[in-house]
């Protein structure tokens, strides 16, 4: 088996992309994919959560019951989405 000696890429080029080279097409398409993502996941969370807890399980809410949504909701906020 034959392996590099050094960690690089295949190519000789960066290992960063320059954002700002980027076609408007293409950030557009970024940040709509992103904000789909985004709604899917907070929906996702909110509904196995109340799904979870439904009246015929017979469970109270505990203390950090709010708090899972709040660190949800400051996840999103850090993340920029």
């Amino acid at each position: 088996l034959v392996t590099p000696d050094m960690f690089g890429t295949s190519t000789p080029r960066n290992w960063l992309v320059d954002l700002g080279a980027l076609p408007l097409w293409a950030i557009a398409v970024s940040f709509i994919s992103g904000l789909i993502i985004t709604v899917l996941f907070a929906f996702d969370h909110n509904i196995s959560s109340l799904m979870a807890q439904a009246p015929e399980y017979h469970l109270k809410k505990g203390t950090y019951f709010h708090f899972d949504f709040l660190v949800l909701g400051l996840c999103l906020v850090i993340t920029g989405t």
